[in-house]
């Protein structure tokens, strides 16, 4: 591939170098795309037929430009579009602009956030116009299988997946795919047999490793699961489910120390991971006691890791324990003056603890110590509203909005702090906007009924609950909204049904007059 690039630049006839090079190493998109240039002779506006079948196995070989293509043409894939136009657009785009290319691979979570059907539909599309095409086919089998859990949408992604091994059998990328819709359906030795298949193709693909590692982690092979997960991160830093992964196979194997380190590093590229985390869901409380009892073992055998005592109080006070929330994160901060976290966590704690002019200061410092953190300023935003500063909230939130594409959580914020001030109008143009970014938030919907109970508008409020309880079904606090938007409306004996499921389920969301009215409700 060198020399025939060292050709290339030459001026001299490459072609040949390149395809030696294609068929060595066949999964490295870098081949593909030389060869297709050197055939076209360049970067034409419209590639000639055989340059477009090159570039095209470039899209088979590795996911990202398979991705770009979904995103660039995806949503208005149709038969007879300028197909060679658009290849060739993106091998000037591969030429011309690399360094946005893994830029563009990153965006697709935000492209396809509310749920992944539209990336489903979008392969699909792109099927009917490359119908014998292996990277669509993968393509399609990606959308299905991120999809919520549902076994028809696994079934078809695993079909999709092996047809797509299958056309181009050269491509690992493809039959990782296959190895995750065989967890999905709780197969995992065979999983672990199809990542090790890909892996021996496509040795450099990370996401297999990182699953793999994942796989092996709960398998109980954690030794295993840390060499997968340390080359995962060797080749990408930026995915944040391999760190995390990571962190839970050194806890497994006692390296407690590795283990917050890591999870500090996750925590920086993802906000949500914490040391007791539950995709999807807030853990339970046995999961959450564990979690401590660990924290407990891990600080009396490194008692001057900060870290470590940091996300004690994260934890603590996750479980509503803010005292000794405080404790250890009062000593953490006071330990190390420069720890982002532990400052956060600090300011976060006291913020809960309705010491609001208190958390200023050290979320102010968590800010300076690492001002991409976009969490961070989130947090000190909430501090100023509580402290009496609106002003500056807005304003710390409308740089968080500016920063990051993936703001939907300060949204949710900002349309929060307008509900307090009466400005529902505004909440639910916020909240819209965080909907077309992370449309599976239950907080979301739940804020977006209460703007529209607020506006009056009861029925458009209750089809928003039931989404907020369709995403997370154990909502207490929607099925409370829920029953005084059916009391309003009139209905009684669904408003008494809800009440009933909160009395039962939920009661420490009602004050002691409202649990004894229920209860003579309910006879």
């Amino acid at each position: 591939m060198i020399e025939g690039e060292a050709l290339w630049r030459l001026g001299r006839p490459s072609d040949r170098s390149f395809a030696r090079a294609s068929r060595l190493e066949p999964g490295c998109a870098a081949t593909w795309l030389l060869r297709a240039r050197s055939s076209a002779r360049g970067l034409p506006h419209i590639l000639p037929p055989r340059a477009a079948l090159l570039a095209e196995k470039a899209l088979d070989s590795d996911p990202t430009y398979a991705l770009i293509t979904l995103s660039w043409h995806g949503p208005h894939a149709r038969p007879g579009a300028p197909w060679r136009r658009h290849l060739a657009r993106l091998l000037s785009f591969s030429f011309n602009e690399p360094e946005r290319a893994g830029w563009y691979y990153r965006q697709d979570d935000i492209h396809y956030a509310p749920y992944h059907f539209q990336e489903y539909a979008d392969g699909r599309a792109l099927l009917a116009i490359r119908p014998d095409s292996a990277w669509a086919e993968a393509l399609t089998a990606r959308g299905a299988l991120r999809c919520p859990p549902d076994p028809a949408l696994s079934r078809a992604g695993v079909l999709h997946a092996r047809r797509a091994a299958k056309l181009a059998p050269w491509a690992g990328w493809p039959l990782a795919w296959i190895g995750l819709g065989l967890i999905k359906s709780r197969e995992p030795k065979k999983a672990e047999a199809f990542f090790t298949r890909c892996l021996r193709l496509q040795p450099f693909y990370h996401r297999a490793l990182a699953w793999r590692g994942s796989l092996l982690r709960n398998l109980n092979r954690p030794a295993e699961a840390v060499l997968d997960l340390d080359r995962a991160i060797a080749i990408d830093e930026l995915y944040p489910f391999a760190p995390h992964e990571r962190s839970l196979a050194r806890r497994a194997l006692g390296d407690f120390l590795g283990a917050a380190l890591d999870l500090d590093r996750a925590f920086k590229l993802d906000w949500r991971y914490s040391w007791v985390f539950a995709s999807g869901r807030e853990p339970g409380p046995e999961e959450s006691s564990r979690g401590l009892s660990e924290l407990d073992r891990a600080i009396l055998l490194h008692p001057s890791c900060v870290s470590l005592r940091a996300w004690r109080g994260e934890l603590l006070r996750a479980r509503g324990e803010l005292g000794r929330a405080l404790a250890d994160l009062f000593e953490a901060s006071a330990q190390d003056p420069a720890h982002p976290n532990a400052q956060a966590f600090l300011g976060r704690a006291l913020l809960e603890a309705g010491r609001a002019p208190e958390a200023v200061e050290p979320l102010t410092r968590a800010v300076g110590l690492a001002p991409t953190q976009w969490i961070f300023r989130g947090w000190l935003a909430e501090a100023l509203f509580r402290a009496g500063s609106r002003e500056r909230s807005f304003a710390e939130l409308a740089r968080v909005i500016k920063g990051t594409p993936q703001h939907w959580w300060a949204l949710h914020l900002r349309a929060r702090l307008h509900l307090e001030l009466n400005r529902p109008l505004k909440a639910l143009k916020d909240l819209a906007r965080a909907d077309s970014y992370e449309g599976r938030h239950a907080d979301g919907h739940h804020l977006a009924a209460q703007a529209l109970v607020a506006l009056g508008r009861l029925a458009e409020a209750e089809a928003e609950v039931d989404k907020a309880l369709r995403v997370s079904p154990h909502l207490g606090r929607a099925l409370l909204l829920r029953a005084e938007i059916r009391r309003r409306q009139g209905r009684a004996a669904d408003a008494l049904s809800d009440w009933k499921t909160v009395f039962e389920k939920f009661p420490y969301l009602l004050n002691a007059e409202e649990r004894g009215r229920v209860a003579a409700l309910l006879g």
